[in-house]
């Protein structure tokens, strides 16, 4: 990951009318843009990041990427 990146979930983007129909509407103006799908992210996280992150998503100079989903995470069997 680029210091220029936010990853996230892929679940935002798996579930995006579900978190866009909460989120959606709690994104900054600034970030009007970028796709539905970031504005989602971006009024979910904008809330309950920390002083140096804010500060990093209101420059909106980032690329937001999907990172890679661990389905080992959902598998009962390795417990």
């Amino acid at each position: 990951m680029r210091s220029s990146q936010l990853s996230v979930s892929p679940l935002f983007s798996w579930r995006e009318e579900q978190f866009a129909a909460v989120y959606l509407s709690r994104s900054d103006r600034r970030y009007a843009a970028r796709s539905p799908v970031e504005r989602t992210v971006l009024g979910l996280l904008a809330p309950i990041v920390l002083p140096l992150e804010s500060n990093f998503l209101m420059k909106n100079q980032f690329e937001l990427v999907f990172h890679d989903y661990d389905w080992r995470l959902n598998d009962l069997a390795t417990r």
